[in-house]
């Protein structure tokens, strides 16, 4: 995924992209399954990467301020969204993302969401 971060003085100012590596932290409510699982790691899988790819893989997301936006529209590929596309936005993002796409259906709680934007930079959210 691509991205800028309007307004910031530093070089992620310019476009550039990153391939974001996820974990996704659950706890069950009732327990363990009858298979002795939280929640089985495929249908996690099956239901938040499958969303958050269809939104975000091979994009660019820019700031809805970000006036480079006029020039890269949405035909390619360019998404604009209301706030800097940070590793901390993303991952506040995909916590809410993936609470909907689970908790009600898995009897789970979406509890951390740690989202590795290169091998040593990480954003963290945690239910709290």
């Amino acid at each position: 995924m691509g991205h800028a971060l309007w307004g910031y003085d530093g070089e992620c100012f310019q476009l550039h992209g990153h391939n974001y590596t996820c974990l996704i932290t659950v706890s069950a409510l009732d327990g363990l399954t009858d298979t002795g699982f939280v929640m089985d790691f495929g249908d996690i899988k099956e239901r938040v990467a499958k969303i958050v790819d269809d939104q975000w893989d091979h994009k660019t997301l820019l700031n809805q301020d970000d006036p480079r936006f006029d020039t890269l529209t949405s035909e390619h590929g360019v998404l604009r969204v209301p706030w800097n596309p940070t590793a901390e936005n993303l991952a506040a993002s995909i916590f809410v993302l993936a609470q909907k796409a689970v908790e009600e259906d898995f009897g789970v709680l979406v509890e951390k969401i740690i989202l590795w934007e290169t091998d040593t930079a990480y954003a963290e959210i945690s239910r709290r």
